[in-house]
């Protein structure tokens, strides 16, 4: 895994129609591409009990983004997932407008998919055409 540290923050406020589909009793989710952590602030206005784990592309990002999550990793999801990651097994798992910028996304959700539990819930976004 290749370690990058891209200096931009990416804020919004959060992705709150993707929110609104994940299930309140989700205590453990990994959001991949988190940006500054605005999904997790959402989630935990919700639930201030569930664990948010984070993956961002930015150190800055990632400095933001801890102050709402339990643990934040800088990385290239390209280059594979941080090895701690194995140790987790996710209710949710959120991919909000990240596949649209990846060489193989498929690989990506694969990845992913291998970190959920057997009754998880892999929620994905990308930009609707029709938007534009």
């Amino acid at each position: 895994m290749t370690k990058t540290c891209v200096p931009r923050i990416y804020r919004n406020a959060g992705n709150l129609p993707l929110l609104g589909m994940v299930d309140a009793r989700a205590q453990l989710i990994l959001d991949i591409g988190c940006g500054a952590g605005d999904n997790a602030a959402a989630i935990k206005k919700r639930d201030p009990a569930a664990r948010i784990l984070g993956l961002t592309l930015s150190c800055e990002e990632a400095r933001v983004a801890a102050l709402q999550m339990e643990r934040v990793w800088v990385c290239d999801i390209e280059c594979g997932m941080p090895q701690e990651l194995s140790q987790h097994k996710f209710d949710v798992i959120l991919l909000s407008h990240v596949l649209e910028h990846l060489r193989e996304p498929a690989r990506a959700v694969a990845m992913a998919a291998e970190l959920l539990k057997v009754d998880g819930y892999l929620f994905i976004a990308v930009p609707n055409v029709v938007n534009w």
